[in-house]
């Protein structure tokens, strides 16, 4: 793998303090989030681009639609990788990444497709060495947002059509001649990775040293349990109250772990706690980890149905917001990314009748 001024020297610092190991380590897994830039400002060189991908994130961002699709081509090692993430996080959505060589099937992809949540990224390394039947996969789930399953073969074949949530491809390539047309016409934004000038160096280097001598020694994400709380169609908004970090902003109810603790009883506390509401824990609905300027969160979004009502006893409000309405809420940052899976959930749980219904053999009169 090529060297980027963007990756740093973290690993070198916490190599001089340990045995070196070809492992991946519980410790790699902590920082590894941490040793790439987050944000469009922390990312040194690719200038034009920058000021591209800016204006058309906010364009997506104001339209409430996800990112066009995404070609980055040029030498390896410039940060194609790093640049996809930062599309992720600037659009707070999750990425999913894979890479050509390792999807030998349709139905590989067809799955991976299929596991997407609205407006998540999926990232393909090395684009340009996708199978043939493989490409031709993403061709309407690119335009269409859909793709065709054959059932059945010769006289009894037919079609089904599975609809997809809205994503956004980011494809990566040193050989982008080597694309077909029809895969390369299919990406609205195609931007070309630009060799690092030397100033761009010696600029990532004394930053980014300074910032990996204060990432290696972070501590571990505090582990949190929030609750996708329903009452029919709606969840339940907490608006913090004044004088705490985030205040006045809204959030999923819930709070950190106690030693000892699963992440289904720390939220039945919390909710006991701070709602005076019983509740009953259903199963995960998506996980992430956020990094605040005080704090590292590994944040995990559970379904839940309260029991009794819940109220108001350390928040300064509380409301039922339909999914659709999330995104008008001035939400914590860390939970304005669960948004898109919240939004999922009960679009799923909308289509469950209609599909069993269409799964029920037919009978005749």
């Amino acid at each position: 793998m090529g060297w980027t001024p963007n990756l740093g020297k973290a690993w070198l610092i916490r190599m001089a303090k340990r045995t070196i190991s070809t492992e991946f380590t519980a410790e790699d897994a902590k920082l590894e989030p941490t040793l790439r830039p987050q944000r469009l400002t922390d990312y040194i060189g690719q200038q034009k681009i920058k000021e591209n991908l800016a204006i058309y994130i906010e364009a997506a961002k104001k339209r409430q639609d996800p990112l066009d699709h995404v070609l980055f081509y040029g030498p390896p090692g410039l940060g194609k990788t790093t640049l996809a993430g930062i599309i992720a996080n600037e659009m707070q959505v999750n990425m999913k990444v894979t890479s050509g060589p390792a999807i030998e099937k349709p139905g590989e992809m067809a799955a991976i497709l299929n596991n997407l949540k609205e407006g998540d990224v999926l990232f393909v390394d090395e684009i340009h060495r996708l199978n043939r039947q493989v490409e031709e996969v993403l061709y309407p789930a690119m335009e269409d947002f859909a793709i065709d399953i054959m059932l059945g073969k010769e006289s009894s074949a037919r079609s089904i059509r599975l609809e997809l949530p809205h994503f956004t491809l980011v494809g990566a390539t040193t050989r982008a001649g080597l694309l077909s047309a029809p895969l390369r016409d299919r990406f609205g934004v195609v931007q070309r990775m630009e060799f690092y000038t030397p100033e761009e160096l010696r600029t990532a280097d004394l930053v980014q040293t300074h910032r990996d001598l204060i990432e290696a020694w972070r501590p571990a994400p505090l582990e949190v349990a929030a609750a996708m709380l329903m009452r029919g169609q709606t969840v339940l908004l907490c608006r913090r109250p004044a004088g705490k970090a985030r205040a006045l902003q809204w959030e999923f109810p819930g709070g950190k772990l106690e030693p000892g603790e699963t992440g289904e009883q720390a939220l039945a506390r919390e909710c006991r706690e701070e709602l005076g509401a019983e509740v009953r824990v259903g199963p995960r609905v998506d996980e992430l980890v956020f990094n605040y300027p005080d704090l590292s969160v590994h944040l995990t979004l559970y379904q839940a149905e309260p029991l009794t009502e819940p109220r108001a006893l350390e928040h300064s409000a509380l409301e039922w917001a339909a999914p659709s309405e999330l995104a008008q809420y001035d939400l914590c940052p860390a939970d304005r990314r669960f948004v898109p899976a919240v939004q999922q959930w009960f679009s799923e749980q909308e289509k469950a009748p209609a599909q069993q219904a269409a799964q029920r053999p037919q009978t005749g009169e």
